[in-house]
């Protein structure tokens, strides 16, 4: 059967304009509610990580303009496969197309935070973790930490065990950390939003299901969550992180998610809400354990 190619050229076509119009309404609209002039930590569980999913919200929260403090901390340094000092360089490498410098990108190796998809990190540790590594790093000279945080949901995007492990103990040390302070001085805590498989795959296709679904979308106006959408040259610098930087990583189908995936160009994230329920039964900063 003869393929009639002139027939499919409608559909790159309306794909262009649907990233074009996208491009435009975030432009006008959900970029009023990004932070400026704030310290951010995203924390994330591998190398690569920063690329796969938050390419498009460090694009977003990095350009000059916005003079914001960026700062990338990794809980592994991804040895399950034993070349872990390769991706922590390739991690460096990676922040850097992305619009964070080396010197604010940290990588640990600890015990009890090793790499693996079916290995569970205790959330007290992990938070202690972040205590220990958010006072060592350099914020505001106002501020002992960081104002925003941005990691995984619980259903950590993907499902690895280790992801859904660093949305649980940021969130405990965020909710330990904002007890007892003024509001406008609290960390305020993002999450990246988890969506169903059929919609990971369908790149700048998935944004009117986003605006329509996301949580993040339909409550921008409030000025609470988040949405970030890449250009074309934003698209190419996420793609490039992986392909030039994470270069170990680079296996055939790794070209699916580059070329599919929603997260490439696309990030919704929701502001987490304060457990008082936690704070109530006695839980207090004081309890995050330290190493």
């Amino acid at each position: 059967m003869k393929i009639d190619w002139l027939s499919l050229l409608p559909l790159p076509i309306c794909i262009a304009a649907l990233w074009f119009l996208a491009v435009l309404y975030g432009t006008a609209c959900y970029s009023r509610h990004y932070p400026t002039h704030a310290s951010i930590l995203l924390v994330i569980a591998h190398p690569d990580d920063e690329a796969m999913f938050f390419a498009p919200t460090l694009l977003g929260l990095t350009p000059a303009s916005l003079e914001n403090n960026v700062q990338v901390l990794c809980l592994s340094i991804g040895d399950a496969d034993g070349i872990g000092t390769v991706r922590k360089d390739e991690l460096v490498a990676s922040c850097e197309r992305l619009g964070v410098p080396a010197p604010r990108v940290v990588s640990l190796d600890r015990e009890g935070l090793k790499d693996g998809m079916g290995l569970t990190w205790d959330k007290e540790l992990v938070a202690a973790v972040l205590k220990e590594q958010v006072g060592a790093m350099r914020w505001g000279s106002m501020r002992r930490g960081p104002e925003v945080v941005l990691t995984f949901d619980r259903g950590g995007v993907s499902g690895h065990s280790n992801h859904i492990s660093v949305f649980e103990g940021a969130r405990a040390w965020v909710d330990a950390q904002n007890q007892d302070i003024p509001e406008e001085k609290k960390t305020r805590l993002y999450t990246l939003t988890s969506i169903p498989l059929w919609r990971k795959y369908l790149s700048i296709i998935d944004f009117p299901f986003t605006h329509v679904f996301s949580k993040a979308a339909r409550e921008e106006r409030k000025g609470g969550n988040m949405v970030f959408i890449s250009t074309w040259e934003g698209f190419s610098r996420a793609r490039e992180a992986m392909t030039d930087a994470h270069v170990s990583q680079m296996r055939w189908f790794r070209w699916g998610w580059i070329w599919g995936s929603r997260y490439m160009v696309l990030n919704d994230l929701v502001l987490h809400k304060e457990d008082v329920s936690k704070h109530q039964s006695g839980k207090n900063k004081n309890n995050v354990k330290e190493l």
